[in-house]
């Protein structure tokens, strides 16, 4: 790290991978915080703060957003769009990092943009014509905050 100036505040986003402390499956920051400096003194941090980074459709959407993008960090992203037609689609967050997505309030799931999971099925009953929102919560970060939405085309036989 570079040298801080004295009261800089750290902060440390510890992604929880779907753990559950209630079956003892803890993971991230589970003791004390210790820094070493370049001359190899050790620094323990005794005044830090755990809380959870929202997760939840009631939390996400309760934040107050701006149109101030911070790209390439963490954080809640909201974007409202128009529809003339309800159709099942897919909604493509390969440009983003990792995260969640609701539509209208419905959780989408999780998607991961270096992975096979980067597209996101969209059911149509849930769009609306006229406005509707999506609300991304990415815990990487994007240069790009574009999100694609296709339709693909299913044929019975």
């Amino acid at each position: 790290m570079p040298a801080l100036k004295s009261g800089a505040r750290l902060s440390i986003l510890v992604d929880a991978a779907g753990r559950l402390p209630h079956i003892k499956d803890c993971k991230g920051i589970t003791g004390g915080v210790t820094l070493s400096n370049v001359s190899g003194e050790k620094i323990v941090l005794d005044k830090w703060y755990n809380y959870s980074f929202p997760s939840q459709y009631d939390r996400v959407a309760s934040l107050s957003y701006t149109d101030d993008i911070r790209l390439n960090e963490p954080g809640c992203f909201r974007f409202l769009f128009d529809v003339s037609e309800c159709h099942d689609s897919y909604l493509y967050m390969g440009a983003w990092g990792r995260g969640e997505v609701w539509v209208n309030g419905h959780s989408l799931g999780r998607y991961y943009g270096n992975s096979s999971v980067q597209s996101l099925y969209m059911p149509g009953c849930w769009l609306k014509k006229g406005s509707n929102e999506i609300i991304v919560l990415d815990w990487v970060g994007t240069d790009n905050p574009v999100i694609e939405a296709y339709r693909s085309e299913v044929i019975y036989m």
